[in-house]
C-alpha cells in the first residue's frame, strides 16, 4: 500500500517520470536489502513492476522486475509471485495466472487487502477459463475475505460473481437466490451515473 501511493501519486502529475520513479524504487529496496525487510523488499519490486506494466507497457520488464525480486528473495514470496499472476493476466494467460494465485493464496495471511483481490483475479481467471465449479468456490472464498476485512462493496460483488457461477453450473435454484441476496444487500438502488454495475444488478 506504501509504495502503491507512490505510483498513484506519479500518475496523477501532468507529466510522470516513471523512469525516475523507478530508480528511487530501485534504490529504496537496495536499502531495505540492507535492512532485511522482507516485506518492503518485495513491495519495492511489486511495485516496479506495476509501473513497467500499467503505465510502460512493457510486460517484459516487469516480469524481469519479479525475477530479480525472487533473486532476492526466494520463489515462494507471496507479493512476488501475485504480482507475477497479474501480469500474465493482463495477457490474458489465465490458466498460468490462475495456477499461481492458487499455489499462494492457501498459505497467504487473511486481512491483507492484497489477498481479497488476488482472489477476485483468481475467480475472474476461473471463469474466464469456464471452470465454474471452482469460480463458485473462489466467489465464496472472497465473499468471507472481503468481509473480514469490511470491504462491503466488494463482498457484495462477490456474492453477484457467485450467484454468476451457479447460473453457468446450471444451478438455477441457488443462483436465483444468490441474486437476490445480492440485490438485498444494496444499501439502496445505485445511482447509474456514479454506479454503473451496481445499478446494473437491478
Amino acid at each position: 500500500v506504501l509504495f502503491g501511493k507512490v505510483y498513484l501519486a506519479e500518475e496523477a502529475k501532468s507529466q510522470p517520470q516513471w523512469e525516475l520513479c523507478i530508480v528511487s524504487l530501485k534504490l529504496i529496496a537496495a536499502l531495505c536489502a540492507a535492512w532485511e525487510s522482507v516485506p518492503l523488499i518485495a513491495a519495492c519490486y511489486a511495485s516496479i513492476a506495476v509501473i513497467q506494466d500499467e503505465y510502460l507497457h512493457d510486460s517484459h520488464s516487469a516480469l524481469a522486475s519479479v525475477a530479480a525480486g525472487k533473486r532476492v528473495l526466494g520463489n515462494d514470496n507471496a507479493v512476488l509471485e501475485n504480482e507475477n499472476a497479474m501480469i500474465l493476466y493482463r495477457q490474458k494467460k489465465y490458466d498460468e495466472a490462475l495456477s499461481i494465485l492458487e499455489k499462494i493464496l492457501p498459505g497467504w495471511q487473511s486481512g491483507n487487502a492484497s489477498v481479497a483481490f488476488a482472489i477476485h483475479k483468481a475467480e475472474t481467471c476461473a471463469a474466464r477459463l469456464g471452470k465454474w465449479e471452482r469460480a463458485v468456490q473462489l466467489a465464496l472464498d472472497g465473499q468471507k475475505e472481503a468481509e473480514r476485512q469490511d470491504l462491503k462493496n466488494m463482498a457484495i460483488g462477490f456474492l453477484a460473481a457467485r450467484a454468476w457461477a451457479l447460473w453457468k453450473c446450471g444451478k438455477l435454484e441457488e443462483s436465483v437466490k444468490g441474486f437476490a441476496s445480492t440485490l438485498q444487500a444494496l444499501p439502496e438502488k445505485p445511482s447509474a451515473a456514479q454506479d454503473f454495475r451496481g445499478y446494473a444488478l437491478f
